[in-house]
């Protein structure tokens, strides 16, 4: 009976910590792109070097959260992804109508500043394909586990 509750707490705090490097990871890789980011200057090297390490930490933050069978850490990550596409689509709705959303801001940076390091001709639809990728991947792995 203990073994039983020792393991189902090990189990939590795997989960809790998994969870807890998401959110280092988006507060971390925003700190080293913010600069970039909050000024519009061009794409350097550690940029781009942070945006991968953010993007390959995803990964392994949604593979765990597979191998832990967590549908709820693993519903959680894919409510991130697809919060990150939504703000994508509204973000170009807003720059095409030449609106500005003073609300969208912190989102903005939250969602979009870590990726600050791709720096192709059409950012936002790389972001947005990255942010679908994602989502299926996370999705499937959910359905997988049902």
């Amino acid at each position: 009976m203990e073994d039983n509750i020792k393991e189902k707490l090990e189990l939590k705090v795997k989960k809790v910590a998994i969870l807890i490097i998401g959110i280092l990871n988006i507060i971390i890789c925003l700190c080293l792109n913010f600069n970039e980011f909050l000024m519009g200057s061009p794409i350097i090297s550690k940029n781009v070097i942070v945006t991968i390490s953010y993007l390959l930490i995803w990964s392994l933050i949604i593979f765990l959260g597979s191998m832990l069978r967590s549908k709820k850490l693993l519903k959680i990550f894919l409510g991130f992804w697809i919060s990150n596409l939504l703000l994508v689509v509204i973000t170009v709705v807003v720059v095409n109508a030449a609106m500005y959303a003073k609300i969208l801001i912190p989102f903005v940076i939250i969602f979009l500043g870590p990726m600050y390091g791709v720096y192709f001709e059409h950012t936002i639809i790389i972001i947005g394909t990255i942010s679908i990728i994602m989502s299926m991947i996370t999705y499937y792995l959910i359905k997988r586990k049902a």
